[in-house]
């Protein structure tokens, strides 16, 4: 079994959080804080984002710049969808206020227009995507060439946990433990 590490990871969101405001850094990374409601210009980068994902995904890059801007545009919607009813649901309203359902409304606009311009316009016939959103890991070293380690009280407690977690499971598999008394008996008869 092996020692869960404390391994420092550093995201470039936490970054500059921490570079533009140091309390808002505080409350959001290391008090685990977050506002209720997400500002409309990040609602509509995430929904942009997961249409571009939808429009580069590998799986159906040899259909037409068309059929990827109309499934780009479907998981644009959805996700617009999706937002629109979690405010509705955090702020306890029964709908959005005309203000509101106009804002959204050319919000959703701007992003389809956006997307059908870009799948036009802007998709390479000569480049092939082979993967979106790759999650990847780079170690941070010391001058000696160590791994750095997180020190921090809520890192310790995160990784203990896991760590128990990781000691439980290696008792409980089969053939270990408890388990494997019951297997070899129940073999033998």
């Amino acid at each position: 079994m092996g020692v869960v590490d404390l391994v420092q990871e550093v995201h470039t969101s936490e970054i500059r959080t921490y570079l533009a405001c140091r309390q808002q850094h505080q409350w959001r990374f290391m008090e685990d804080r977050a506002p209720l409601v997400t500002p409309t210009p990040l609602e509509f980068g995430v929904a942009y984002h997961r249409a571009m994902q939808a429009m580069y995904d590998p799986k159906h890059w040899d259909e037409t710049s068309e059929s990827k801007w109309i499934r780009a545009s479907m998981e644009f919607e959805q996700a617009c969808e999706e937002q629109k009813k979690e405010f509705v649901r955090v702020t306890e309203q029964y709908g959005l206020s005309d203000e509101q359902e106009k804002d959204y409304e050319e919000s959703k606009k701007l992003g389809l227009g956006m997307l059908k311009w870009y799948a036009q316009y802007h998709l390479s016939k000569f480049l092939r995507p082979y993967a979106v959103e790759v999650k990847f890991r780079v170690p941070l070293l010391d001058d000696e060439g160590n791994q750095l380690r997180c020190k921090c009280e809520r890192c310790h407690d995160k990784w203990q946990l896991a760590s128990v977690s990781q000691l439980i499971n290696s008792v409980l598999k089969p053939g270990l433990g408890c388990h494997s008394s019951t297997k070899a008996a129940s073999t033998r008869s």
